[in-house]
């Protein structure tokens, strides 16, 4: 997974060996490490599955199939290098999460033993205090961003949905059925009036915030493709739809 900061010209980059870098556009060689791939005692990282900047750029954030969180500070001096901020949310695989406000509040979707979730905890309380809310969810979630417009939490789902939870409320308060595949990509418009969902089956849609409606669609802007790999067994390797999706005031960005 890839991520560019909010007005730097640079980028984070967390891969399948679970370690997080950081990049300058442009050039060949990461200019900093936060995560390495193993640690002191050559344990492998978990793999990571999102990683987030705040909206100011001066934090960022990972989650990892291990169902950690981890945050940073976005800094030059050589403490900012380990996170200020780890603990394990999801017992089998944090997906993502995203910052609320202030970027001290943070939600994640993921799984535990079986139950998918959406967790929100506060980094500012003790340990034994920081988990504030969770709410189980019957279909496992994807992605997810936060609006602060609306105060509300858009994540998608496996099977196409997309649900907004009520941060004020505290309530998953609708449900829509966006595609027919698992959803890969969420994002809001610079001034969250729009939101925009990409499939495994390569659609993107926009959706009116207002009322949950599509107002455009892309179909097959992505199409789905499959690639044999040529290991024992006969492993598939399969690159599913949109995967990633980038909105500017004048553009939307999105790959597969």
């Amino acid at each position: 997974c890839l991520e560019s900061h909010p007005f730097l010209p640079l980028y984070l980059s967390g891969g399948m060996d679970g370690a997080v870098h950081l990049f300058q556009f442009g050039q060949p060689r990461s200019v900093r490490t936060y995560r390495p791939s193993k640690d002191s005692h050559g344990l492998q990282a978990p793999k990571v599955s999102h990683l987030h900047f705040t909206s100011d750029g001066y934090k960022f954030g990972a989650t990892d199939y291990a169902g950690s969180l981890l945050l940073w500070r976005f800094e030059a001096s050589p403490a900012s290098a380990a996170p200020y901020f780890a603990m394990q949310l999801h017992s089998t695989i944090a997906r993502d999460f995203c910052f609320v406000d202030t970027g001290s509040v943070v939600a994640t979707v993921g799984a535990t033993e079986g139950v998918f979730q959406l967790r929100i905890c506060d980094t500012l309380l003790p340990m034994a205090q920081r988990l504030v809310h969770e709410v189980n969810t019957e279909q496992e979630g994807t992605c997810m961003v936060y609006s602060g417009r609306t105060h509300d939490i858009y994540f998608a789902t496996k099977k196409g949905e997309v649900m907004v939870f009520d941060t004020r409320q505290r309530l998953i308060r609708q449900t829509v059925r966006a595609h027919e595949r698992n959803i890969k990509a969420i994002a809001l418009t610079m001034n969250e009036a729009f939101l925009v969902t990409g499939s495994a089956l390569g659609d993107l849609k926009v959706w009116d915030v207002r009322t949950m409606t599509p107002v455009k669609t892309f179909a097959g802007l992505h199409p789905t493709t499959t690639k044999f790999g040529l290991g024992g067994g006969g492993a598939v390797v399969s690159t599913y739809g949109v995967t990633s999706a980038l909105l500017t005031p004048a553009h939307l960005y999105t790959c597969g």
